[in-house]
């Protein structure tokens, strides 16, 4: 074996070796944007998602409104909304549910 035919060797290891870095990197982005594409596919659990935020957000605005006094048939309201939402969204997934 010649001196040049052991270089050519190194070399060749040395692309393998960068070569199966970039795959493994390439399947570490192809596994994450699966990921993401299956949590946006996910339609029930982000309208879930939704309505808890929107109840949450409610629950803030009604203890905030209920506790400086100025507010409170706003924080009332605000209640109330966020329960006609809530039923408007649980309406949506039950009927999504039976179509399917």
């Amino acid at each position: 074996m010649s001196r040049t035919s052991h270089n050519g060797g190194q070399a060749a290891a040395a692309s393998t070796a960068e070569l199966r870095a970039e795959v493994e990197q390439a399947r570490e982005q192809l596994a994450d944007t699966v990921s993401q594409l299956a949590a946006r596919a996910d339609v029930k659990s982000r309208a879930q998602q939704k309505a808890r935020d929107a109840r949450a957000r409610m629950q803030h605005q009604g203890r905030h409104a209920a506790g400086d006094g100025s507010g409170g048939r706003q924080g009332a309201m605000a209640a109330a909304g966020g329960g006609v939402l809530l039923i408007a969204v649980v309406a949506a997934l039950l009927y999504k549910r039976r179509r399917s």
